[in-house]
């Protein structure tokens, strides 16, 4: 069997159709592969701010931790000192 001739990378626009772009055995249109940037930038976008979220709240959880242990450190000293 023969192998397949590939298509161009991109080829004419046919009837006011924006040009098809070819991955492998798939073809794309240019608009759907504008959605997928798209979709691709939302959701890295997304996840930044999901890590960034994530970096605050164990900030401020670890901020409660250590003044927690401050006041108790400091209500024990005082508690000490006037025994």
């Amino acid at each position: 069997m023969a192998p397949r001739v590939r298509a161009p990378t991109t080829q004419e626009p046919r009837d006011c159709e924006r040009p098809y772009t070819y991955r492998g055995d798939i073809e794309l249109r240019d608009d759907v592969l504008d959605d997928v940037a798209g979709n691709v930038t939302e959701i890295r976008s997304l996840e930044a701010k999901a890590v960034d979220d994530a970096l605050e709240l164990f900030d401020a959880l670890m901020t409660n931790d250590l003044l927690a242990r401050a006041a108790l450190a400091a209500w024990v000293a005082c508690a000490v000192s006037s025994a």
